[in-house]
């Protein structure tokens, strides 16, 4: 049998600036585990080229995470 390796994600830049604009929302999102902050970031990602829903989504994002608040099927 042939193991596949995952795919490299690479965190988009316009999101991350988007996240490191808020200093609340980038201190708590450096906190959280990395597989969140990928699972989350590529939910973003995937609504690229939906502009509404991209900003929105993003925008959802920014403000749970300057609360330091998780959202998802993640468990605390």
């Amino acid at each position: 049998s042939v193991t596949k390796k995952p795919k490299l994600f690479i965190f988009p830049k316009d999101v991350l600036g988007a996240i490191k604009q808020n200093p609340a929302a980038w201190k708590y999102y450096q906190r959280f585990p990395l597989t969140y902050r990928r699972i989350r970031v590529a939910w973003i990602d995937g609504s690229r080229n939906r502009r509404g829903i991209f900003n929105k989504r993003l925008h959802y994002f920014i403000s749970m995470t300057e609360k330091n608040k998780r959202f998802g099927t993640i468990r605390q």
